[in-house]
């Protein structure tokens, strides 16, 4: 097998102003009190209200619905690569959503950004997947803390980070801006990886023009730190590998998903090793990553994803 280093620099999509490092200030009620105060709070309320069903249904449209609701940044990307996820699980989908509590804490403000609206909410999505052959499936996910909305036009809301499972969405996206390797006829991309408490995932683009089928091999793709130091542990396999990726023919494109059990004390430097079987050979593409974000970029934090078998 053949490793093919490349730099990479973990980059982390920031949508909130809080999370940019802009200075929020609260905004006294002035032009938005009588029926402009009841405008915005009834439509951010909605907006809520709809982003909590969208992606519970996320599989119904291919996570379109949910797009349209979310900020453009973190959010979008990680609702394009639910729906990635979902197309890799076939099956049936459902969902199901419990609004406990949305309250209203403050709108905020900043000089060159749009009018944020603050709220707490406690909610619970419920994701139900049934394989076409398998037991069903089930993954809880809490919405229990704060919820930041921007204002895209009078009366109209998306979403910029939400606290799930205990954590912010957003701070978990981040991109790798130029991490491809062409090697054999294949080009791997990695786009993205989402730092979840539970499971890290890992979305690539894959283009074969190697003139043979290409597919991933899981058992041979893993996670190390570099050098693998004294007090590092074992390489930690892959845990699942979208079907998407196991058999590209040539001249083809696909978009997959590796995920691998959070190793939330693993890096900040570490190594991704993604192998393919191209025709009768085994090539490994090597990437050495650094999740240490640049230093003008505030630390982020993260949230949580369920297992592969169940919507991110």
């Amino acid at each position: 097998m053949q490793r093919i280093p490349v730099v990479l620099l973990f980059v982390f999509l920031l949508a909130s102003c809080t999370q940019a490092g802009t200075t929020l200030d609260p905004l006294p009620q002035g032009p938005l009190s009588g029926p402009v105060l009841t405008l915005e709070l009834s439509t951010a309320r909605q907006a809520i209200v709809d982003f909590l069903h969208a992606y519970a249904d996320a599989a119904d449209d291919d996570a379109k619905s949910l797009k349209n609701v979310v900020a453009e940044g973190p959010l979008t990307h990680w609702a394009k690569w639910l729906a990635v996820q979902n197309e890799n699980l076939p099956g049936q989908h459902t969902g199901a959503v419990a609004i406990e509590d949305i309250s209203f804490v403050e709108f905020a403000s900043s000089e060159n950004g749009p009018l944020i609206a603050r709220f707490r909410i406690k909610a619970q999505v419920v994701q139900t997947y049934v394989p076409v052959n398998g037991d069903p499936r089930q993954a809880g996910h809490d919405f229990n803390g704060f919820m930041e909305l921007a204002q895209r036009g009078q009366g109209e809301w998306v979403v910029l980070d939400v606290t799930r499972d205990g954590a912010s969405l957003a701070g978990a996206v981040g991109k790798f801006p130029d991490a491809e390797q062409i090697h054999s006829g294949v080009t791997v991309r990695l786009d993205s990886m989402f730092r979840f408490p539970s499971v890290w995932e890992f979305n690539f683009r894959v283009k074969n023009d190697s003139g043979s089928r290409a597919g991933v091999n899981a058992l041979t793709t893993f996670l190390d730190e570099p050098g693998n130091a004294s007090g590092a542990g074992p390489p930690v396999d892959a845990e699942w590998a979208s079907p998407s990726l196991s058999a590209i023919p040539s001249g083809g494109t696909r978009t997959g998903i590796v995920n691998f059990p959070a190793q939330p004390d693993m890096g900040p430097k570490l190594n991704v090793l993604i192998t393919f079987r191209i025709g009768g050979r085994t090539v490994s593409f090597f990437f050495p990553v650094d999740l240490r974000p640049p230093p003008a970029s505030p630390s982020p934090s993260v949230g949580v994803s369920p297992a592969p078998s169940s919507a991110g």
